[in-house]
């Protein structure tokens, strides 16, 4: 986990990077390489947030070559249902992460308390 300090400032700076993109694409496909195609497509066309949902088979590894290939687009994990969902996530280098159900927070102890 990220010192105090730290981690608010790389939660404040991803949160900047989500508004001033002005739309997050959502990706959720029967394949991992469909997701990193549709990526590449919509990164291509100047989306510079995209979520790929732990749902999509091989996700982790989508984000991970996302975070790779392009360090300039906040990439992050969607569908994440617990801790075990956040960490795999913040493994891959997801820079954030959405979930539907409540009470996943900053402080999770799977985010290392770095995510928004």
């Amino acid at each position: 986990a990220l010192p105090p300090a730290a981690a608010a400032a790389t939660r404040s700076a991803t949160a900047a990077r989500l508004y001033s993109s002005g739309v997050v694409a959502v990706l959720r496909f029967r394949s991992g390489a469909t997701a990193l195609a549709a990526a590449d497509a919509v990164i291509a066309g100047g989306i510079r947030a995209v979520e790929v949902t732990l749902t999509t088979p091989g996700a982790t590894r989508v984000i991970a070559s996302l975070t790779a290939r392009y360090p300039d687009v906040a990439v992050g994990a969607g569908t994440v249902l617990g801790p075990r969902g956040a960490a795999a996530g913040a493994a891959a280098g997801a820079a954030f992460f959405m979930s539907p159900v409540g009470g996943l927070g900053r402080g999770e102890k799977g985010g290392g308390g770095r995510m928004p």
